[in-house]
């Protein structure tokens, strides 16, 4: 049986995660799983060469601030290494994040649109690599034309997708003149 390869957290560095919001009951969960029981799946990193880092993670941020808090910075992460570049850092970060359960519409939204950009603009490619049809990405890209209070209401779940898609067709300015109507409703 191969050894699992693991790296003290104070040697690895967080990267850019396409989720941005984390639910704190969520996080709360996954922390004191993680004193119980440790990480069983492993964090995907790349190395690097700065400051006081030997990886940054690609792929796993929730398990790494779990992990953090639970056992502190000298705690044994267990790591998968992919040596890549930024733009392929990007994309399995994108598709790591967007093929998880309980990611935001409007994380994917944003999600979508980057991987779209790290694609020429290709919509079918697009979709394809995210596994969803053309109207799924259309309509999450839709989202984007939502103002950020109403993005960051469908991420706080104080509103769901139906009524952003809907607000999405108002200007940003009415958005946010009804966006408390529709919450408190």
């Amino acid at each position: 049986m191969q050894q699992q390869l693991t790296a003290p957290l104070k040697r690895i560095k967080l990267g850019r995660n396409p989720r941005t919001y984390f639910d704190p009951k969520a996080m709360a969960e996954l922390t004191e799983s993680i004193r119980a029981h440790g990480v069983d799946t492993p964090i995907i990193v790349r190395p690097v060469t700065e400051d006081d880092f030997d990886y940054e993670v690609i792929a796993g941020g929730r398990r790494y601030r779990g992990a953090m808090d639970a056992h502190g910075e000298d705690f044994p992460m267990p790591i998968v290494v992919r040596d890549v570049d930024d733009v392929t850092a990007r994309r399995i970060a994108l598709t790591e994040n967007i093929q998880r359960a309980n990611l935001s519409p409007a994380e994917e939204a944003v999600d979508a649109a980057e991987l779209l950009g790290l694609h020429g603009g290709d919509r079918d490619v697009t979709a394809k690599i995210l596994g969803w049809s053309r109207s799924t990405l259309d309509s999450r890209l839709a989202l984007l034309n939502c103002s950020l209070a109403v993005l960051n209401a469908l991420t706080e779940q104080k509103i769901n997708i139906a009524h952003a898609e809907l607000l999405a067709a108002l200007s940003k300015e009415n958005q946010d003149k009804v966006l408390p109507v529709v919450v408190a409703e």
